[in-house]
């Protein structure tokens, strides 16, 4: 899917054009981390409900179990009970916050690379359900040709859509690109795919190609399929694949003109430290 004729933001020796601007890292860094972290650490206050309403802390949870005669007989009113559910949804609740934080560190690079309003880069359309009420479905994010106000920037992306129009067998010209922004997935979500497939289908309607952008190497291939036969492109945060159609990373590389690979690697140690602290926080007994 990938050609070699696409103008990218690679100088000849391979150096992204922006990396070369290295003095204004520290600053974008932090801004970055934090749009990152800020999510990941509400996955800290994370608490198993137990069949409950609301959060259940330890305490609770040994009140509650223990006056179970069948939990209390089977000995279910264990500390250990308590931990193992805590673990199970703090993996889950990790992996929905770094969603959340992927989705806003994209569309806010989205918006400093390209001097897009936060409007610019969200795009949605309305439907109407079979119960006549009329619902509003937004993407992540938006890269519109019309609204590219750099020179360079928008003949760059254009040749990108143009790929992507090759590529796909599309018979008309491309206006933009949408984009559902995923840190991988954990299983095979027929009703998300579902409604990613309808939001493809409107999309092209308005002369957008969809993609589905997986920061992480983590999907199913039965579920990437399903998705490439309906006409919407994934790509993965693939550092192997140097194609911006296919990889995440080579996409913001030499389209975007940012290097988010780079970004992440620098910030490494960091991002490494608060994950540490949130799975000790969600494992300890309390």
């Amino acid at each position: 899917m990938h050609s070699n004729s696409i103008r990218t933001h690679m100088a000849e020796d391979g150096i992204p054009e922006e990396a070369r601007a290295a003095g204004s890292w520290s600053a974008r860094d932090e801004h970055y981390r934090e749009i990152v972290l800020a999510p990941l650490r509400d996955a800290m206050k994370y608490k198993p409900k137990m069949g409950t309403d609301k959060a259940v802390s330890l305490p609770d949870f040994i009140s509650l179990y223990s006056s179970d005669p069948l939990y209390h007989w089977m000995g279910l009113d264990n500390e250990l009970m308590y931990l193992a559910a805590k673990a199970g949804g703090g993996q889950t609740s990790i992996y929905r916050h770094l969603g959340d934080g992927m989705e806003r560190l994209v569309r806010q690079i989205f918006i400093d690379e390209y001097q897009l309003t936060e409007e610019e880069v969200n795009w949605g359309y309305v439907i109407t359900e079979d119960n006549g009420t009329q619902t509003h479905r937004t993407l992540d994010g938006r890269l519109d040709l019309s609204m590219i106000r750099s020179t360079e920037k928008a003949e760059i992306l254009a040749d990108w859509l143009n790929s992507v129009k090759e590529a796909q067998g599309t018979q008309f010209d491309l206006q933009g690109a949408v984009f559902e922004i995923r840190q991988g997935y954990k299983s095979q979500d027929s009703k998300r795919a579902k409604g990613d497939i309808v939001n493809g289908s409107h999309a092209l309607n308005s002369a957008y190609q969809m993609f589905v952008m997986v920061m992480s190497m983590q999907i199913p291939n039965a579920v990437r399929s399903r998705y490439e036969r309906s006409n919407i492109c994934v790509m993965t945060g693939n550092l192997q694949d140097d194609g911006p159609l296919t990889s995440t990373y080579a996409f913001f590389r030499q389209v975007v003109g940012y290097d988010l690979a780079g970004f992440f690697e620098r910030n490494s140690q960091v991002f490494r430290d608060q994950t540490h602290a949130i799975l000790t926080s969600i494992l300890e007994a309390k």
